[in-house]
């Protein structure tokens, strides 16, 4: 266990520096920066100027449907991948060092680049509304619930998709297709189904009593939803299972380089 926790955070380091420099991080940058300006435009042209109405909408339409799982996709898939595209894996694999921490380490460092990037995007949406005081605008359930559903999704689906890249060389095709496809179907299946889906458990994260304005932009009720304790248990759940089966992999799959 301490050979496995010494390698992944010094794999952990050189990730993050890595990250901080390269054209990923800046792909997930303008990403982030997409909803506290769209924010902004839906303030001061939008047809209904309510900053309340403006956050909920952007929160539930923008960020959490399409900007979290987009930014975890990018500094997710890279884990693993980036690895095999420059054929450095096969160098690290013969290091005296436990095979999962690359997954964990590099994991990490993704996400929190990640993690920071998707919580600057939730405050810059609840600021761009904040309507004259900010203080009371952070203060607020709808910020609460934004920034602890963006941070947790950015977690649960940067784990997915670095697991993907375990198995699958070109993970980020096939994380397009899970988080907007499959996703964007199953969260919105009615009945039981949709608990299934990683959007579901976010949605539960971001509710908060007396936000009445989202229920015109659902085709459910509200009270469908899972609690806070209930949706957080099971993103929980979701990333320990995608996490082991990715130590797994990682521990047992031979990666052949091409020349």
């Amino acid at each position: 266990m301490r050979e496995l926790l010494t390698a992944s955070f010094l794999l952990f380091r050189i990730q993050l520096a890595s990250l901080a420099r390269s054209k990923r991080t800046l792909v997930c940058a303008a990403l982030a920066a997409l909803p506290p300006m769209f924010a902004l435009l839906v303030i001061h042209f939008g047809p209904d100027r309510s900053p309340s109405t403006a956050v909920s909408f952007i929160a539930w339409s923008l960020s959490l449907q399409v900007i979290v799982p987009i930014v975890a996709l990018v500094a997710g898939s890279s884990v693993v991948t980036e690895e095999l595209e420059n054929r450095t894996i096969t160098y690290l694999f013969t290091r005296p060092i436990p095979r999962a921490s690359l997954l964990l380490g590099r994991w990490l460092a993704a996400f929190v680049v990640a993690g920071v990037l998707l919580g600057a995007s939730a405050v810059g949406v609840v600021l761009a509304a904040a309507d004259g005081d900010p203080l009371g605008a952070l203060a607020s359930p709808r910020a609460r619930g934004l920034l602890t559903a963006s941070i947790a999704g950015g977690a649960a689906y940067s784990m997915l998709f670095a697991v993907a890249g375990v198995f699958v060389r070109r993970s980020m095709i096939l994380g397009l297709a899970y988080a907007f496809a499959v996703e964007g179907l199953v969260a919105n299946l009615p009945g039981e189904m949709q608990s299934l889906s990683l959007q579901y458990q976010l949605r539960g994260l971001f509710v908060r009593p007396g936000m009445d304005e989202l229920e015109r932009l659902s085709t459910w009720g509200l009270d469908q939803l899972p609690g806070i304790g209930a949706a957080a248990q099971n993103l929980a759940i979701a990333f320990l299972v995608a996490l082991a089966i990715g130590c797994w992999g990682i521990r047992r799959r031979q990666y052949l380089v091409s020349a």
